[in-house]
């Protein structure tokens, strides 16, 4: 189970008795800060990182990845290091739209990480799909950002939903092979921020396009100790290289398809993992049960 928390909302006594509760091998959170610097917290994005460390040391902790922010101000790419050296094992985007946003802070990500020694953590990107002008304008009060070339097609597509699951898909297999070159470990994660059903649908069936994007991919891998990695996770598809140690630790983790905003339907896109359905053999084997 992945739980996204707004840990501003919470004073700090509250947040580590919160934490205090959590099984770290049910569970993954993404932390999440104020909404903007002038907005007070109870307790800060920084300090509930440490409570983190000093509580659940074991729970593996994720942060938000912005890449519209990066194209701003060009330093999204230091703010994901300052939060990985803080104990972040993984990162989630918004919903991708603008590709090359997303690229450049992979690439800025990526190459930071080797001057300084580092090791990169998995970025999940989140894709969606939109079925009406009315969805894409909820997505951009977001914070989405959509391209004027991406919105004009959208506009004037004879079925704006058909054309809008394309582009998620072209995206996604943009960013699979973007991520695979720069060797930058990667998952795929898929929601409906709509709660009509012919969106939801396209949403479905788009992780399931995806998961066999994810899966061609991870039995093209020569390197069988690169396909060994691959892990499939209950609301996105992450896909790793790298040290294994790191590898092994999402391993044992399953997220599952609860998050905290119930509006919004958060699917699966997996590669050919552990097992059929993506489920590590251990957690199968512990909990018996089959997703």
């Amino acid at each position: 189970m992945v739980v996204y928390r707004a840990v501003g909302k919470y004073p700090e006594a509250d947040l580590r008795s919160w934490l205090d509760t959590q099984d770290p091998e049910r569970l993954l959170s993404v932390f999440v800060g104020a909404a903007s610097r002038n907005k007070q917290a109870a307790t800060s994005l920084t300090r509930a990182q440490e409570l983190r460390a000093d509580v659940s040391p074991d729970l593996l902790l994720g942060g938000v990845a912005i890449p519209e922010r990066h194209t701003r101000r060009r330093e999204e790419h230091l703010r994901l290091i300052a939060k990985q050296e803080s104990g972040c094992s993984f990162f989630v985007t918004q919903v991708v739209y603008d590709i090359n946003a997303a690229k450049d802070l992979v690439s800025d990500y990526r190459y930071e990480c080797l001057a300084r020694g580092l090791s990169p953590v998995p970025i999940v990107f989140t894709f969606s799909v939109c079925g009406s002008m009315k969805t894409l304008e909820f997505l951009k009060w977001l914070g989405v950002h959509v391209p004027r070339w991406i919105e004009n097609d959208l506009k004037h597509a004879d079925d704006t939903l058909d054309a809008s699951h394309e582009q998620a898909l072209v995206t996604a297999r943009e960013l699979i092979a973007y991520c695979r070159r720069l060797d930058v470990p990667f998952g795929l994660n898929v929601e409906s921020v709509s709660i009509r059903r012919s969106e939801i649908e396209s949403s479905v069936s788009l992780a399931g396009q995806l998961r066999q994007e994810l899966r061609r991919w991870v039995l093209a891998v020569s390197d069988p100790l690169w396909a060994s990695r691959s892990y499939t996770s209950l609301g996105s598809g992450m896909a790793r290289s790298g040290p294994a140690e790191t590898s092994r630790r999402f391993k044992t983790r399953q997220p599952a398809r609860r998050f905290g905003r119930p509006a919004r339907n958060r699917l699966l896109a997996s590669p050919a993992g552990p097992t059929l359905e993506g489920l590590p053999p251990r957690f199968e084997r512990r909990s018996g049960r089959r997703w």
